[in-house]
């Protein structure tokens, strides 16, 4: 579903810069490069929110070294397993709240890079 949007996008802006008169290299090029940009992106996306998802982890280990729970408050002696399979649910709701949360961020900065470049190829047309 990525690669037909970025495919799509990069092949009707070079062909609006371009007068209609993009060569397939030229158009190929650019997709290619967009695809790559987008798996940079979400490679980083996903090792952003593994390493909060890491950081909340070491956070709750150090709590429950001390005793109590992250946020401050006292454990009881008796705590099972189950706080820990808790937390971890915790934790990945967390992180899949934050790739949802930079890949909306992603796609605003990608909307907006793109009405920037309709709004330069129809002021280049009316120039014409």
């Amino acid at each position: 579903e990525k690669l037909a949007v970025i495919a799509s996008h990069e092949a009707t802006m070079l062909s609006v810069l371009r007068g209609g008169e993009a060569k397939l290299t030229n158009m190929a090029f650019k997709i290619g490069e967009a695809v790559e940009a987008e798996v940079h992106v979400q490679k980083l996306l996903r090792r952003r929110a593994l390493e909060k998802a890491r950081a909340i982890r070491d956070a709750q280990e150090e709590a429950e070294a001390r005793g109590e729970d992250i946020n401050g408050s006292p454990t009881s002696p008796d705590s099972t397993g189950t706080e820990h399979l808790q937390r971890s649910d915790e934790i990945k709701a967390e992180v899949d709240a934050v790739i949802l949360n930079e890949a909306s961020e992603g796609k605003t900065r990608m909307k907006k890079e793109m009405e920037e470049k309709e709004d330069a190829a129809n002021i280049e047309l009316s120039s014409d």
